[in-house]
């Protein structure tokens, strides 16, 4: 889980963990995503941009910023939201809803493995 991990996970531990690795981003990708696309400057963009609709993307991890396949998306209303910081404080009681549900899901639905284990 990458939630707030900023740097671009290197190609070969990607590959590695390809479809194990999952991130979050405050924003309902593609839209607002890509390098430097995170925290206050998404709500940022959401706000100037006069987005009706904006929300969470849990996305698998790939070799590139905010482009891996969706998860999960949680749209929201922006309609009776009044400036950044109230969009902030919604985006993050959805992520805080979502996140550990989807979380359980993904652990009961798959079994753990480690590739880096040398079978001792």
């Amino acid at each position: 889980m990458l939630a707030g991990f900023l740097r671009k996970i290197p190609g070969k531990i990607v590959e590695l963990y390809r479809n194990r690795m999952i991130n979050l981003h405050p924003a309902l990708l593609p839209r607002y995503g890509g390098k430097g696309m995170y925290g206050e400057n998404v709500f940022k963009a959401i706000e100037e941009s006069g987005e009706v609709v904006t929300g969470i993307t849990i996305h698998w991890v790939d070799e590139e910023y905010d482009t891996g396949s969706p998860v999960l998306l949680a749209p929201v209303s922006t309609a009776f939201i009044c400036g950044k910081e109230q969009l902030a404080q919604r985006i993050h009681q959805i992520e805080h809803f979502y996140l550990p549900r989807l979380l359980l899901m993904l652990l009961k639905s798959t079994r753990p493995e480690c590739p880096l284990q040398d079978g001792s």
